[in-house]
């Protein structure tokens, strides 16, 4: 019986690892539930992740939006960072970005595959949005 026990955890173990592993470049397509158009006008988005484990930082950008690549998107990086052991954080670059009237920073929960964005706008109440979201190939 001990057997088993210890069989299940190293499975359980490898089969976590296996799917949090995030290295590499990724697309992660998400789904954005309740979308409000005054706030945010796409309903869905694919994130391009470039992400190292060793230094647990990387670069997202976003690279579809409606299905749509978007023109240049390679200047346009984010940065991507390791909170926890299946959180990481996506956070803007551009240290003008509030400058622009918005700004924004945005949680990938892994173990639930859910972003949380929320949006902050000059002289507006901060505004957070839940996207469902999946792994796909380019």
């Amino acid at each position: 019986m001990k057997k088993l026990s210890l069989y299940i955890v190293i499975f359980f173990s490898w089969f976590n690892i296996g799917f949090a592993n995030i290295e590499g470049v990724k697309y992660l397509y998400c789904d954005v539930k309740d979308p409000d158009p005054d706030w945010f006008k796409p309903k869905n988005f694919v994130f391009k992740i470039d992400y190292n484990r060793t230094n647990n930082l990387g670069k997202s950008y976003f690279y579809l939006m409606n299905g749509i690549q978007i023109p240049e998107w390679e200047k346009f990086p984010s940065g991507f960072q390791l909170v926890n052991s299946e959180t990481y954080h996506i956070y803007p670059l551009d240290i003008d970005t509030e400058a622009y009237g918005r700004a924004y920073d945005m949680f990938i929960d892994f173990k639930e595959m859910k972003l949380y964005i929320n949006l902050y706008e000059k002289n507006k109440h901060a505004k957070k949005f839940v996207s469902i979201c999946k792994f796909v190939k380019k």
